[in-house]
C-alpha cells in the first residue's frame, strides 16, 4: 500500500517483505478482522546447529566487528588500569599532604597520651594545612572561632591583617599606627584590640566591620594584649614602664595601671582564681595579678627572658617560655609555684594550649619550629616544621587547629591536629 504524508505530501515507499527472522507486528485493538496471516517464526530456541543462518550483509555495508573473548578482557584491564591511576594521581595533587611543604600536621595522638578524645575530634573536623601571605614581620594572632576568623598584626607595615581561617584568605587590612604587636579578640562586645608598642596606644577594632572605633592611650611600648571574658576587662603589658594598664571593655577607658617587674611582656587570664599572669623579660619572673584589686598578689622566679604566658584553667597550669634558657616553665596555679621545667626549641616565643587535649604549643623561633608538650606527663612529644622565625601562636581547640605567624617569611600558618 502506498500514500502521502500527512505533513508534506511526500509519498510513502510500501514496507518491505517480512523477514523470515522478524515477527510480525500485532494488529492495533481498533482494526477490523483481518484475514489470517502466516505465522512469522519466532526465535529459534533450537540449538545453533539447526538454527536458520542469518541472511548475507547487503552489498557496500560495514559487517559487524568480531571481538574474541582475550581482546575484550585485555581492553576491560587496560582501562582500569587507567581510571585506577587518574585516581591515584588527583588523589596525590590534592590529597592532605599536598602541602605537606608549607607547613606540616602533628598526628593527634601524639599530642597526648589517650587517643580517643582526638579520634572524635578528627571525625568533627579533619586537619586543615594552610599557609598564606600576610603583612610585612607578623607578630601575634587572636582569634574569634565563632567566625573562623583569625587577626594577625603586622609589626612593620602599621597593619592588621583580617583573615578567613578556613581559607587562608585575607579579607581585610586594618592601618594600626606604626608598630602593631599585641592583639586580643573580646567576645563581650565583639571588639578586636590592638597594641602599638611605638604609640602608646590600644586600638578598638569592631569586629564586624573590621573598622577602628576607638583608641586608648596607655603606658610606653604596650605589648601583649588579654581579656577576661568574665568581666568584660582588658589587660595591656607595658614593656617600657613596667606596668599593666586595665581597660574597661563597655567604655574603652583605662581605669586603672599595675606596677610588675621588669620590661612585662606576656599576658594571660586565669578565668578559675581570677588572676592575670605577667612574664617580666628583665628580671626572671611571672608577677600574678588579682583581676577584681588590680594588685600583685605573687611574684613566681622563673627562667631567663620569660616571654610568652598560657593558662589552663582546667589543668590549674600556668605555661611560661624561657627565651634565653630554650625552656618552658610550668606553674601551679593554685600554689603559685613552679613545678617542672621543660626544654624547649631555640628562643622559644609564643606559647598556647588547647585545655581538652591538655597539649601545649611552642613557637620557636629560632629553630623554626612549633614543640608539642604532653601536660598531663610534661614531656616533649613532637617538633612541627614550620616557617621562618615563628613568633605568635594561638590554638582553636573546637577546630583542632593551631595557628602560627612565621615572622620573616610574612606568612600565616594554620596546622590541624
Amino acid at each position: 500500500m502506498s500514500g502521502n504524508d500527512d505533513r508534506g505530501g511526500v509519498p510513502i515507499p510500501p514496507p518491505p517483505p517480512p523477514h523470515p527472522r522478524r515477527s510480525h507486528q500485532a494488529a492495533p485493538r481498533s482494526a477490523p478482522p483481518r484475514a489470517p496471516q502466516p505465522i512469522s517464526r519466532q526465535p529459534n530456541p533450537l540449538p545453533s546447529a539447526l538454527q536458520v543462518p542469518a541472511p548475507p550483509p547487503a552489498p557496500g555495508s560495514r559487517p559487524p566487528r568480531k571481538r574474541s573473548a582475550p581482546v575484550i578482557a585485555l581492553v576491560t584491564l587496560l582501562a582500569l588500569i587507567v581510571l585506577a591511576g587518574s585516581a591515584a594521581g588527583v588523589w596525590y595533587l590534592f590529597g592532605p599532604w599536598a602541602e605537606r611543604d608549607a607547613v606540616t600536621a602533628v598526628d593527634a595522638s601524639q599530642s597526648a597520651s589517650d587517643g580517643s578524645d582526638e579520634l572524635s575530634r578528627e571525625s568533627e573536623a579533619p586537619p586543615r594545612n594552610i599557609t598564606s601571605p600576610v603583612g610585612a614581620s607578623p607578630w601575634a594572632v587572636a582569634l574569634d572561632p565563632a567566625t573562623d576568623t583569625a587577626y594577625v598584626t603586622n609589626s612593620d607595615n602599621g597593619t592588621m591583617s583580617v583573615v578567613d581561617t578556613r581559607s587562608g584568605v585575607t579579607r581585610a587590612s586594618v592601618p594600626i599606627g606604626s608598630k602593631p604587636a599585641g592583639v586580643a579578640f573580646n567576645a563581650q562586645n565583639d571588639s578586636v584590640y590592638v597594641s602599638d608598642a611605638n604609640g602608646r596606644s590600644v586600638t578598638v577594632v569592631d569586629g564586624l566591620s573590621d573598622a577602628v572605633v576607638a583608641v586608648v592611650a596607655v603606658g610606653n611600648g604596650p605589648y601583649a594584649i588579654a581579656v577576661d571574658d568574665a568581666t568584660n576587662t582588658v589587660f595591656v603589658s607595658n614593656f617600657d614602664e613596667s606596668s599593666v594598664s586595665v581597660i574597661d571593655g563597655r567604655s574603652n577607658q583605662v581605669t586603672a595601671t599595675v606596677r610588675v617587674g621588669a620590661k612585662p611582656y606576656g599576658i594571660a587570664t586565669d578565668p578559675n582564681t581570677s588572676s592575670i599572669y605577667v612574664t617580666n623579660a628583665g628580671d626572671r619572673s611571672v608577677s600574678v595579678i588579682d583581676a577584681a584589686r588590680h594588685s600583685v598578689v605573687a611574684t613566681v622566679p622563673v627562667g631567663g627572658e620569660p616571654w610568652g604566658v598560657a593558662v589552663d584553667p582546667q589543668a590549674n597550669r600556668a605555661y611560661v617560655t624561657n627565651h634565653a634558657d630554650n625552656s618552658l616553665s610550668v606553674i601551679d596555679t593554685v600554689s603559685k609555684s613552679v613545678v617542672s621545667t621543660i626544654p624547649a626549641g631555640v628562643s622559644p616565643v609564643g606559647v598556647a594550649v588547647d585545655p581538652t587535649t591538655s597539649s601545649v604549643y611552642i613557637a620557636d623561633h629560632g629553630s623554626n619550629t612549633v614543640t608539642v608538650v604532653d601536660g598531663r606527663s610534661n614531656t616533649v612529644v613532637s617538633s612541627i616544621p614550620v616557617g621562618t622565625n615563628p613568633h605568635g601562636i594561638a590554638v582553636d581547640p573546637a577546630a583542632a587547629t593551631l595557628f602560627v605567624t612565621n615572622f620573616k617569611d610574612a606568612t600565616f600558618s594554620a596546622i590541624g591536629y
